[in-house]
């Protein structure tokens, strides 16, 4: 399994979209998680439909500053457990393994 983690400082150019695209069909990550986003709910969710995701967790951003974003693929894997402007704090399971 693997993971993606990118501080993509705003979401709003269409080349930002289309780096992400690339990179997951490059790595197939499970997750992908975002973060100064700047953007909010709406924004992300049609991010999600364009990349091919089924599930997020999403922590707007205050105005012009931060915003955080948790996507994945399949929606059972992830349980949250917390979150605000500086987390998003979840327990993965996966293929009955042992969660983390």
């Amino acid at each position: 399994m693997s993971i993606i983690s990118w501080n993509c400082q705003g979401m709003g150019p269409p080349w930002k979209l289309q780096f992400l695209k690339d990179v997951i069909r490059q790595q197939r990550p499970a997750f992908v998680f975002l973060c100064e986003m700047l953007s909010n709910k709406e924004k992300m969710e049609w991010v999600r439909t364009q990349i091919g995701f089924q599930g997020m967790l999403v922590m707007e951003a205050q105005g012009r500053s931060g915003g955080l974003t948790l996507l994945w693929k399949e929606q059972e894997q992830v349980t949250l457990l917390s979150m605000s402007n500086n987390h998003i704090d979840v327990v993965i399971s996966v293929n009955d393994g042992l969660p983390w």
